[in-house]
């Protein structure tokens, strides 16, 4: 009887060892969930949503580690009232980040949240109140005074149901916290690369920024000065002045580009090809992330430029179109992505409106549009 109940107790000791990491894991997860209740309007969307994401993740991943524990337990039921305690805890967890996402989402579902808040107030004090008797449970010897207190409540008045409420109100009032989705287009860039770009802005800023040779000459003459102090050694000084003369000629470039968008009216010349791709950034920069993002061009042929050679055969009929596409998937909130799309023809001589457009989810579309020339 004592080698069984030696065995036993030993068995009890290792569960409980094993046990010990998985609340200390818990544990640190309490400190994360306090923040966001008492400072969620000051943390910003990205930073709740970072929390929030930390809570419900780790607590999950702790409720399946517990099942992962091949040791029996002391007894059934407190093998159970463990697994209680961390369950409770997830799903509290996943209640608060749903109850957060309705009550920012702009959707007037307050009293939904408000609900699910509540109900999630409802669990994590009922496994405050369970792991304590967890440990109650536990018997002497098995290592129970090892374990740490678990409590995830460090202030229980704020999770009672009309501070939820309140709080929950107040979520959804905060323009810091707003969910939206937003696109932007940070950069475009050619294959092959423009040459130039016509019809720039110009501005004129002295001195001139564009490259210079100089030719000078110069006619030094010098002056004596003598100076007298009282009391002290006379001086001379001599001082030498000088005039020059300068003559300048300026060059300036052609103007290229790499990675930009070109300004409108403006009109990119590439070199002779029968086709040119887009390389293009894009980034979400909302609060959440974009789903179905999608990066498109498009080329239009225009009516010949003045001067253009006309007379080459095939070039395209002004409107003829051409498409292609890139998705890009699911675009993180903050992240940023480059895509080269698909070549499209062209043909020498030509002129095209190129538009560059980046779309996904329910932000609002972005372009950009380029006027394109093809040298002959």
């Amino acid at each position: 009887v004592n080698d069984s109940s030696g065995a036993a107790l030993r068995s009890s000791r290792s569960w409980v060892a094993a046990v010990g990491p998985l609340v200390d894991e818990e544990n640190s997860l309490a400190p994360a969930l306090d923040q966001l209740r008492l400072h969620s309007a000051q943390l910003g969307r990205t930073r709740l949503d970072t929390l929030l994401l930390e809570v419900s993740d780790g607590s999950a991943q702790v409720s399946g580690e517990l099942s992962a524990v091949v040791l029996a337990p002391p007894t059934p039921a407190a093998g159970a009232a463990l697994a209680t305690v961390l369950d409770d805890r997830a799903q509290a967890a996943s209640e608060l980040s749903r109850a957060v996402a309705m009550a920012t989402s702009g959707a007037s579902r307050t009293s939904q949240a408000a609900a699910l808040a509540v109900e999630a107030g409802v669990h994590l004090r009922a496994a405050d109140a369970a792991y304590r008797q967890f440990r109650r449970m536990l018997p002497s010897g098995s290592g129970a005074k090892h374990l740490p207190a678990s409590a995830w409540l460090q202030r229980p008045l704020l999770w009672q149901s009309g501070a939820l409420t309140v709080w929950i109100r107040n979520l959804g009032l905060a323009p810091a916290l707003a969910v939206h989705e937003g696109l932007s287009l940070l950069a475009v860039s050619l294959q092959p690369q423009v040459l130039e770009i016509r019809g720039l802005p110009t501005t004129t800023i002295p001195p001139p920024t564009t490259s210079t040779s100089t030719t000078s000459s110069t006619t030094t003459s010098t002056s004596t000065t003598t100076t007298t102090l009282v009391g002290a050694p006379s001086t001379s000084t001599t001082i030498s002045s000088s005039s020059t003369t300068t003559s300048s000629t300026t060059t300036t470039s052609s103007t290229t580009t790499t990675l930009q968008v070109p300004p409108p009216q403006s009109i990119s010349v590439v070199q002779p090809t029968r086709t040119v791709h887009v390389d293009a950034v894009v980034a979400a920069n909302g609060n959440l992330p974009v789903q179905g993002v999608t990066v498109s061009a498009t080329l239009i042929a225009l009516a010949a430029a003045p001067g253009a050679n006309t007379k080459r055969p095939g070039l395209p009929a002004p409107g003829a179109t051409s498409s292609v596409s890139q998705s890009l998937g699911t675009l993180g909130a903050g992240a940023a992505r480059s895509v080269e799309l698909p070549s499209m023809k062209v043909v020498r001589s030509a002129s095209y409106r190129l538009t560059v457009t980046v779309s996904g989810g329910s932000a609002r579309a972005v372009s950009a549009v380029i006027r394109l020339r093809v040298q002959g």
